[in-house]
């Protein structure tokens, strides 16, 4: 695959863009791709027509990927410059066939994006976990539609179906009443002509689709590679390289005179200075060697100060147009009066004695406070009725770490692998499973026992999202370090049953509980509490 020879941009393209640039590919070499639609799929046709009219259309279709292999294959050829006749497209069609010959024709033959897909199966040549990684790939994107693609085209196939049967009823007699005959037959032979004027517009409605399905599946299929192999920047890199190489020999017969150009600017910059000074000293050295030159030059200065114009003239001048532009038409003056109450000296001086108005507002500051205090009151009301109202949940918000210890879910790693609720009694829980010798059940219940004691009576905050090793640094902040000790044991044996699969045996669970209860819950000591726990255990070992 040459690059270069690409005949196709490659600016990346929306989906719908390289649809478009598909069907302008396919009518570019459409009497190609038409004429192996016809010499391979005619066969076809002919022989499942000759089975069944009924049903050998539905063969047909079937078989329909096997004709577009060689439709992509052709189409491959072409945007690479390497347009290939009829003959050449015939014997590779069977070569074209062989990859994934039976799926393609069988529980693949209704994948929505068949078109796009197939340049993967056929020209790269994958299978199996290989095709599908692939197809991941290239399907990542947020414009993908070669699904949409397909179902466009099948409504394509529809509307040519439904449009040459309206032709084909236009161009009949009045009295032949097509619809009728296609739809109403009930003579057998009106049956055949029927089914066979059927399949042969439906043959050449996939026959005129079919191209343009396959071309612009295959241009999507090349957008996706362009912009994941990045095409464009190696193609251009390579077009570089190739005008640097033809260019090579007048750019190296150029690089003399540039130089040499760069060198007498270089100069001139460097050497301008001093050839000014050289030539001004030499100048001066000339007029006072020689009395006339000098007489020369005090005479044009003194002309050149004569010629300066006056100050006041200046002046005057300036005046002048100042005047001028004052006047009309190069002036413009607008006056915007803007009224404003000032007032008067009487006003002022003379008071307001028009009226009295003291009762008036007395009575309007008795009715504003009166408002105050019936709005402060509404306001007590409607506070103290949401607080009576709400008194638990506000219980719950002035007490957080009561409420958080009495409503916080045990941590995952022990809540979701056991779902049964603690018992009470967990000595005896404990022990029944010990003696059952369900080990794993017995030591949960000793660390879920263990921790639910610990939220709820000793205020450790302990979460659902914690690990094993973050309850362990919540109990060392605010437990006691015998409790912390006996907590560390007692998850490492956790650790060790849910992580390593190394069940504790009876002896060390026994251990286990009696720390719990002489660490944690002291009050559930009896005596004579561990006895029959241990006779138990001898006796089930001795019968072992």
């Amino acid at each position: 695959m040459k690059l270069e020879q690409l005949a196709i941009s490659t600016i990346p393209k929306s989906s719908w863009q390289c649809f478009d640039l598909g069907c302008k590919v396919a009518l570019k070499h459409y009497k190609i791709l038409f004429s192996f639609w016809l010499v391979v799929s005619f066969p076809f046709f002919i022989f499942s027509c000759f089975l069944s009219l009924e049903w050998g259309l539905l063969t047909f279709w079937l078989f329909k990927p096997w004709y577009e292999r060689g439709l992509l294959f052709i189409l491959s050829r072409a945007v690479f410059n390497n347009v290939i006749n009829l003959k050449t497209a015939l014997m590779a069609w069977p070569e074209q066939i062989k990859p994934l010959w039976f799926s393609s024709i069988t529980y693949r033959r209704l994948a929505p994006s068949r078109s796009f897909d197939m340049a993967v199966t056929q020209l790269e040549r994958l299978s199996g976990k290989k095709r599908a990684n692939r197809l991941n790939i290239l399907h990542r994107s947020k414009d993908d539609n070669t699904g949409w693609w397909t179902v466009l085209c099948v409504h394509w196939e529809g509307i040519l179906f439904i449009g040459m049967l309206v032709m084909l009823s236009m161009l009949l007699p009045t009295e032949i009443d097509l619809w009728s005959f296609l739809l109403f037959s009930e003579y057998e032979e009106d049956v055949f002509w029927s089914l066979l004027i059927s399949n042969i517009v439906f043959y050449l409605c996939v026959a005129l689709v079919a191209p343009f399905y396959v071309a612009g599946g295959f241009i999507a299929y090349l957008n996706r590679r362009m912009i994941l192999e990045a095409w464009d920047l190696e193609i251009g890199f390579k077009k570089w390289v190739t005008a640097f190489k033809t260019k090579g020999t007048a750019l190296q017969s150029a690089t003399l005179p540039i130089i040499a150009c760069f060198v007498l600017v270089f100069a001139q910059t460097l050497f301008q200075p001093a050839l000014a000074q050289m030539t001004e000293n030499d100048s001066d050295s000339r007029i006072s060697m020689n009395p006339e030159l000098q007489n020369t030059a005090t005479i044009t200065v003194s002309k050149k100060g004569d010629s300066e114009p006056n100050l006041e003239a200046k002046t005057k001048i300036r005046e002048e147009l100042d005047a001028l532009f004052d006047e009309e038409p190069f002036s413009s003056k607008e006056t915007i009066v803007y009224y404003r109450w000032k007032g008067s000296e009487e006003d002022t001086e003379q008071e307001y004695t028009s009226g009295d108005f003291s009762g008036f507002s007395t009575l309007a500051n008795f009715i504003a406070s009166f408002l105050e205090l019936f709005l402060w009151a509404a306001f007590a009301l409607i506070f103290g009725y949401i607080v009576i109202k709400n008194w638990s949940k506000l219980a719950n918000i002035l007490k957080p770490n009561q409420a958080s210890i009495d409503d916080t879910p045990l941590p995952n790693f022990i809540s979701k692998a056991f779902n049964e609720s603690v018992p009470e009694d967990i000595s005896n829980a404990v022990n029944q499973a010990i003696v059952a010798q369900d080990f794993r059940r017995a030591l949960s219940l000793l660390v879920r026992a263990s921790l639910l004691h610990l939220s709820k009576e000793q205020k450790v905050h302990i979460t659902k999202s914690m690990t094993e090793n973050e309850c362990l640094r919540a109990i060392k902040q605010s437990s006691a370090k015998k409790v912390y000790d006996f907590m560390t044991t007692l998850m490492r044996s956790w650790i060790s049953m849910a992580w390593a699969h190394r069940m504790p045996n009876a002896h060390e669970l026994s251990d286990l509980l009696t720390r719990f209860e002489i660490t944690l819950m002291p009050e559930l000591i009896r005596v004579g509490q561990n006895t029959p726990v241990s006779e138990s255990l001898v006796a089930t070992g001795n019968d072992k």
